[in-house]
């Protein structure tokens, strides 16, 4: 994979700081004296220095489907001048961040919420000041960056975040995943825009923020770095059969009130994949519906999962369908990533069924199909396309946006489901052009992406799917690659709730996202979260269409269980929705101002809103320096 990285275009004024490992054309070695730790080329192009040394401590606290995380990351100093470090990170996609805290020595600073801009000329004024000071920045809503100005020689200073998130449920179980490193990204080269009329040529910036999500990467020759420990208390609220990991080794014991206390057995661990926490309930133990409410002075805020029953349809019932399969054989995903997507993909040509179409797209830097259009899947073509499938190597760029205006074409075909299956691990910077072509060339089809490796971006797959109606799939783990893709035919091939409706109890007015509601998928539930009068009493009524018959459950509002934190969800799920339209051609100045006001009003970090911390009282002298140094991440495991 090729991670582009531009010089400044002439006629602007661009003032940067330089990431000088990550421009580094040759690897740096140690001077005398230096052992261990992040080196960094010093100012005047002369020999190394040490960048200020990270680790984080993650506790998780999960309650029935919610989830409340403290992240604290320590920044340590172990130079001779003052530094500011700068780290971006990542978060779940669907992370509701809240709060900030800076620790110095004994005394603890709590962070505030501001616009974006503000928060930014807040810290820059305090890092100049010589104060103390701290800034989380959201750069996608899966990647952040943590600026900590003012780290005092020989010293650390801790920052803590705290976000709230939703638990998964798919498949019979529950995953929560957290992310713990940022994968290098694909950037799209500039592209020339046709002016009509003659007049000065134009280009068209694809990730025009390029610098802020492409933080440098530690050579893996100097071992992994970052390290990482996990506590998780798990309340799951029912029996439990069992409880895994795929990603990581850990130890699960009892603790109080019937909870579950699991670390991770290694203690410390590099930051070098997702943590994936999977817990399945006992038989019969899974839950039809869960609600959650947290009521304010003027408005209720609710949470509902609820299951609907399965349908098994006869094989003479279903609708031919037209499979397109697109691998992504970019160098991002070479090793453990595209031996699973081979395998998943291999496994997914073998279930096809007579009266079934496909075709195969791979792409890099380019792309290819195996066939022109879709073709019959006969037992001759299906060994084919194993062969064409067994012969792809992953090398070079990530070029997804050919591929996808391949495979989605606009059509419209009432006697044909067309389903097109996306296997990568989304390691690109361009998620909002994507997303737009999505939306625009969708058609009739739907969109299942699979996300492949130890760290993909599931910020792209997860909206990718919501924009292309359709559902995803996370295959983390080799062993499980056929067993995935096995759940996922199981959707494509079993009917899926559809027309799905919410009414209000007494003709209240209510605010709820996803909005507009998607189909639903075999082993899939209905999550939303709403806003609604804080009187409002009455049941939630959802309807749906299941094959040919109707469908509906009701769920009584006052039977919801209290828990805090479902405001600043939902309005988490309110920024997601606004972001979400801009792919289909809304607004982005008033988008902008919407998310502004409600990141705003429920404290939240977004794209227009920053979380800052400062101390009021200068800690570095008005005579020293102050260095900037950005700490390298590890690539991700099997890259």
């Amino acid at each position: 994979m090729y991670v582009t990285r531009r010089r400044p275009r002439l006629g602007l004024a661009l003032v940067v700081t330089l990431v000088l490992i990550a421009l580094a054309p040759a690897p740096l070695r140690a001077a005398s004296g230096i052992a261990g730790g992040l080196l960094l080329k010093a100012d005047d192009g002369d020999g190394v220095a040490q960048a200020p040394t990270l680790d984080t401590d993650v506790e998780i606290d999960v309650t029935g489907i919610l989830a409340r995380v403290r992240v604290s990351q320590r920044f340590a100093n172990p130079t001779e001048t003052w530094k500011e470090g700068i780290y971006v990170f990542p978060l779940p996609e669907d992370a509701a961040v809240d709060h900030l805290e800076m620790q110095i020595g004994e005394m603890r600073i709590v962070g505030r919420i501001e616009p974006r801009q503000q928060a930014k000329r807040t810290y820059d004024e305090a890092k100049q000041a010589g104060q103390g000071a701290s800034l989380i920045e959201q750069e996608r809503p899966n990647m952040f960056t943590a600026s900590v100005a003012n780290i005092p020689p020989g010293e650390s200073i801790t920052i803590a975040i705290a976000y709230q998130q939703k638990a998964r449920w798919a498949d019979g179980r529950f995953t929560l995943r957290l992310p713990l490193v940022v994968g290098p990204r694909y950037i799209p080269p500039l592209r020339p825009l046709t002016v009509v009329g003659g007049g000065p040529s134009l280009a068209v910036d694809p990730v025009p923020d390029a610098a802020r999500i492409t933080p440098p990467v530690a050579h893996p020759s100097t071992g992994k770095r970052n390290p990482v420990a996990i506590t998780v208390a798990l309340a799951a609220g029912l029996d439990l059969a069992e409880v895994i990991s795929p990603s990581h080794r850990i130890a699960v014991a009892e603790a109080e009130r019937g909870a579950l206390r699991i670390t991770l057995t290694a203690g410390r661990v590099p930051a070098d994949r997702d943590f994936v926490l999977h817990w399945t309930p006992a038989a019969d133990a899974a839950p039809r519906a869960v609600l959650f409410a947290e009521t304010g002075e003027r408005e209720r805020h609710i949470l509902l999962m609820l299951m609907p029953p399965t349908a098994a349809v006869a094989d003479d019932r279903r609708l031919p369908r037209e499979l397109v399969f697109i691998l992504d054989v970019s160098g991002s995903m070479h090793g453990n990533s595209i031996a699973q997507a081979k395998a998943a993909l291999a496994a997914a040509l073998q279930r096809l069924r007579p009266g079934d179409r496909f075709n195969l797209i791979h792409f890099n830097n380019s792309y290819g199909m195996l066939y022109p259009t879709a073709r019959a899947a006969t037992p001759d073509r299906i060994q084919q396309a194993l062969g064409y499938l067994a012969a792809l190597q992953a090398e070079g760029g990530t070029r997804m946006l050919p591929a996808l205006q391949a495979a989605l074409d606009g059509r419209r075909d009432p006697g044909r489901l067309r389903q097109v299956v996306f296997l990568t691990d989304g390691a690109v910077g361009n998620e909002a052009e994507l997303f737009g072509v999505i939306a625009r060339r969708l058609g009739d089809s739907r969109l299942f992406p699979v996300a492949m490796g130890s760290a993909p971006n599931a910020h792209l797959m997860n909206r990718a799917a919501r924009v292309g109606r359709g559902s995803y799939t996370y295959i983390g783990d080799l062993g499980e690659a056929a067993l995935r893709m096995s759940e996922l035919f199981r959707k494509l091939e079993r009917p899926a709730v559809t027309g799905l409706a919410v009414e209000f109890p007494n003709g209240v007015k209510a605010e709820a996202f996803p909005d507009p509601l998607g189909d639903l998928y075999h082993g899939e539930p209905l999550v939303l979260t709403a806003a609604l009068p804080a009187d409002a009493t009455g049941e939630v009524r959802v309807s749906g269409q299941i094959g040919e018959a109707p469908w509906q459950a009701t769920v009584a509002i006052t039977e919801a269980a209290a828990r805090g934190g479902i405001a600043r969800l939902w309005g988490r799920d309110k920024i997601a929705a606004l972001h979400e339209s801009l792919a289909f051609g809304a607004d982005p100045s008033a988008v902008k101002a919407t998310v502004t006001e409600v990141a705003l009003a429920f404290g939240l970090v977004s794209r227009h809103t920053s979380l800052v911390a400062v101390d009021v009282t200068p800690i570095r002298p008005a005579d020293r320096p102050l260095a900037t140094t950005e700490i390298p991440l590890n690539l991700p495991h099997g890259w």
